[in-house]
């Protein structure tokens, strides 16, 4: 796939609920675009019946293992799956929305952007990054008993959570809050920054990352 002087196809990975891909969906579709696919590594995931409501092609890929493979090569398969997929979308971007699996470095470069020296992969994380990186930053903030978090959407390279940040939404933390009422507010404002990213993606993708939000 050529990353590069093309117009965005654009698929999103999901784990979970999909909460998050229903907003850069609708968001698409409103600004008269669309997704190309959603992939997500579980069957039962509650982002399938979201996409296919809103009329979004589903592609499950289950990660299995293999006997006598070791887990790299089981996950070198599993990513050759998704990038075989991919290719049949010309997809030359990807969100990531809740997807609960590390991408590879070798799986990065293929989306790698020369002329932006970044990888064409953006993911959104419940933390002011570089506070609180990892699979529960809601949780690890909110343990920390900080009084001011917030959501970051950013650039993924091959650390975790340490791409050039894009955007950042701030939010306070209430006396009266418990997790899930701090976990939340800080969702709602997730669904109201990744589909402005996707708007910039969309609207200005070759000037980016001089063009960020």
């Amino acid at each position: 796939m050529t990353l590069q002087n093309k117009l965005p196809q654009i698929a999103i990975f999901a784990s979970g609920s999909g909460s998050n891909a229903q907003a850069l969906i609708e968001k698409a579709q409103k600004m008269s675009h669309s997704i190309a696919c959603i992939i997500t590594d579980k069957k039962d995931a509650g982002v399938i019946q979201r996409a296919k409501k809103l009329n979004t092609p589903v592609h499950i890929v289950s990660f299995i293992r293999v006997e006598g493979n070791s887990y790299q090569q089981d996950k070198s398969m599993h990513e050759e799956i998704i990038y075989n997929v991919l290719k049949k979308y010309q997809v030359n971007w990807i969100f990531l929305a809740g997807y609960m699996r590390i991408l590879s470095k070798n799986f990065l470069n293929k989306f790698y952007n020369p002329k932006t020296k970044q990888n064409n992969v953006i993911n959104i994380h419940p933390s002011l990054l570089p506070h609180f990186p990892g699979k529960q930053g809601y949780l690890d903030a909110y343990s920390a008993n900080v009084q001011e978090s917030g959501i970051t959407v950013h650039f993924v390279d091959s650390g975790i959570d340490t791409g050039l940040i894009i955007a950042q939404e701030k939010f306070q933390r209430k006396p009266e809050d418990d997790l899930k009422s701090f976990s939340a507010r800080g969702q709602q404002l997730e669904h109201q920054l990744y589909p402005k990213v996707l708007e910039k993606i969309f609207n200005n993708h070759e000037h980016l990352p001089k063009g960020l939000l």
